[in-house]
């Protein structure tokens, strides 16, 4: 296996027995489920619905079949038939809230192309009717629901992409609400948060300005008013942020992908709601959704993101300081744009569903963690390997990951097409495992290269295109 492998079947090939032997990931490869041809499904939300202690799915439409499509959980991780609720316009951003303080959830849902949000109330067992229209401001992408004036009654709030602002729309008794109050952002607004970043006690609101490299954290006064703005550079074209105690300070974190920059970052709060300590993570083409939960059941906050124009997932596990780590990258549909995270099979760990857009379909990941009959020895490698590089072709750095079946003086070094070595990548003893290097490229011309990996009695090389 020294010999270069040029001919694109085998090396196709040998990447399919590779992940055959020994390689264990975190999820399986997924359970598809459709949706109607051209419906371009956005979003999508993981709640109980029908009371039944199951994790049941709600997922926008954005295209032809405009609504809500809903998935009843049948109490195994699996899913019945698809449930569509019709309404008003293109179904972009949703949320779930007990609107009406029945002790159920019910569900609003943002209308992009008639600048409209639509409330439809839970019947208790999953079956949602008399839906209630609301003015928002232009071109409502996101939706999600928090006391922001620190009344009785829940608000909605709206990211409005057409006008760059949010809405919101504050709660009154018996499930209405009042009209409409508009709070400016920058360019762009595309899928918020809400959370309290600087421990006042009240809800503040953190929104992604898609069209521009920043992210705007709106200050709440205490009575839903917002005064004050103060926004920080990510990178281009953030698509969604999430917030969640990544380094275990007690205290909400930031993180946000990037569609341009094809990377998330992880912005670390001060404690004074404060978020200047940044750092960013290479992902696929096109990073776009994000969710933030513990994935492999060690009490620190993992993160999944979708990768649009690579079709994939990709898993970060947190190192346990608040850094993140590569787990995998897995095989998702045409163009994902969303992910969830929530038990779906009741085994007491977190799986993932991802909405792929243009495939018009959802993918449902179940996590592996708790799987009986696993052992610590099972999930040492049995061969020796070396993965191709992720993302191929790639822009500025890409990640290499490899496998030892048992401890080994390891180089992985990089050459041009010329057969020049261009940089050492590895050169130290390394234990039996999975391992991981990453390629910084910067100052190197596009092109062609190969990596070389060689152990003590094995030798490896691959093909990969750096493109600029």
């Amino acid at each position: 296996m020294s010999s270069l492998k040029f001919t694109s079947a085998i090396s196709i090939l040998m990447v399919v027995m590779l992940f055959a032997v020994g390689y264990s990931q975190l999820f399986d490869s997924g359970t598809e489920y459709s949706l109607w041809v051209d419906s371009k499904p956005s979003y999508v939300i993981a709640e109980d619905f029908n009371g039944d202690d199951y994790i049941d799915l709600a997922v926008t439409n954005e295209g032809f079949a405009w609504g809500i499509t809903i998935f009843i959980n049948n109490g195994d991780g699996t899913f019945g038939d698809p449930v569509d609720y019709g309404v008003l316009g293109r179904v972009s951003g949703i949320c779930a809230t007990d609107i009406d303080d029945d002790d159920d959830l019910d569900l609003a849902a943002t209308h992009i192309d008639n600048n409209t949000i639509t409330t439809l109330f839970n019947t208790g067992n999953g079956v949602f009717q008399v839906p209630i229209v609301y003015s928002t401001d232009i071109a409502p992408q996101h939706v999600t629901a928090s006391f922001i004036n620190n009344d009785s009654y829940e608000d909605l709030v709206t990211s409005n992409m057409g006008n760059n602002n949010v809405s919101i729309l504050f709660g009154m008794s018996g499930g209405v609400f009042q009209t409409a109050v508009h709070v400016g952002a920058e360019a762009g607004p595309r899928r918020h948060c809400t959370a309290d970043v600087n421990d006042d006690n009240d809800v503040d609101i953190i929104v992604p300005n898609g069209t521009g490299s920043t992210i705007s954290i709106l200050n709440n006064d205490g009575n839903g008013s917002f005064p004050s703005r103060r926004n920080y550079s990510v990178g281009a074209h953030p698509r969604q942020v999430v917030v969640a105690n990544f380094d275990n300070d007690d205290m909400p974190d930031l993180a946000v992908t990037s569609l341009l920059d094809d990377n998330f970052t992880v912005l670390y709060n001060d404690g004074s709601g404060l978020f200047n300590n940044q750092t960013a993570y290479a992902a696929g083409n096109a990073t776009y959704g994000i969710v933030a939960s513990d994935l492999n059941n060690d009490s620190e906050i993992d993160i999944a993101v979708t990768t649009a124009d690579a079709d994939s997932m990709m898993v970060f596990l947190n190192n346990g300081d608040g850094t993140f780590a590569l787990e995998d990258f897995y095989t998702a549909g045409d163009y994902p744009i969303a992910i969830a995270a929530a038990d779906f099979d009741d085994d007491d760990d977190e799986d993932l569903v991802v909405v792929n857009f243009t495939s018009d379909n959802i993918i449902v990941y179940r996590n592996t963690t708790n799987q009986t009959g696993v052992t610590e020895s099972d999930l040492l490698p049995e061969n020796t390997y070396i993965s191709q590089n992720y993302p191929n072709p790639f822009n500025a750095s890409t990640l290499i990951k490899y496998e030892l079946s048992r401890q080994s003086q390891v180089t992985i070094e990089v050459y041009d097409l010329l057969g020049r070595m261009v940089t050492t990548l590895c050169n130290g003893s390394r234990p039996t495992g999975q391992h991981q290097v990453i390629w910084q490229a910067d100052g190197m011309p596009s092109g062609v290269y190969f990596y070389k990996l060689q152990t003590d009695d094995y030798t490896e090389c691959r093909q990969m295109t750096l493109i600029k």
